[in-house]
């Protein structure tokens, strides 16, 4: 059926960003780790698992932590999970207007639609799993205030 065509879709999609991703774990993370060293990577395994998590969400309907679940099986088969993926939240609207500034655009009504399901899914995933997926709220702070958090997370 067609909506089964989409779903499986949005899991090659899904598949295609995690082999980028993976090449990228065995040629400069895990070298890294076997180091012992902290390793800080953006847009890593949570956010494939969320995107797509998402997708899924709007095709299947089963609930977004359903499908972030299953997901993140897959790639923990595949890959390492972190051991902490920190979430940095903000009021929204002043996220878009970085966002614009940064891209030197204005973001379609689609667009901020999406970026609204990545914001509060990840608002949901951090409490499903609150020891590895940490928030840190930067209303009102200042950029010292937001490394020392990232520190006390990390343990530095």
């Amino acid at each position: 059926s067609l909506r089964k065509s989409k779903e499986k879709s949005i899991i090659s999609e899904f598949l295609v960003y995690a082999s980028i991703d993976l090449h990228e774990i065995e040629d400069k993370v895990l070298p890294n780790l076997l180091k012992n060293k902290i390793v800080v990577k953006d847009r890593g395994v949570d956010t494939n698992c969320l995107y797509a998590a998402i997708k899924l969400t709007d095709k299947n309907k089963k609930n977004l932590i359903e499908n972030f679940k299953e997901l993140i099986k897959i790639r923990e088969l595949t890959s390492p999970l972190p051991d902490k993926t920190i979430v940095f939240t903000d009021d929204f609207k002043e996220i878009i207007k970085r966002l614009e500034k940064r891209d030197n655009k204005k973001y379609s009504k689609k667009e901020i639609d999406f970026l609204k399901k990545v914001y509060f899914g990840f608002e949901e995933l951090a409490k499903e799993f609150p020891n590895r997926i940490v928030k840190i709220d930067r209303r009102n702070k200042t950029e010292k205030e937001v490394i020392e958090e990232i520190n006390k997370i990390l343990l530095i």
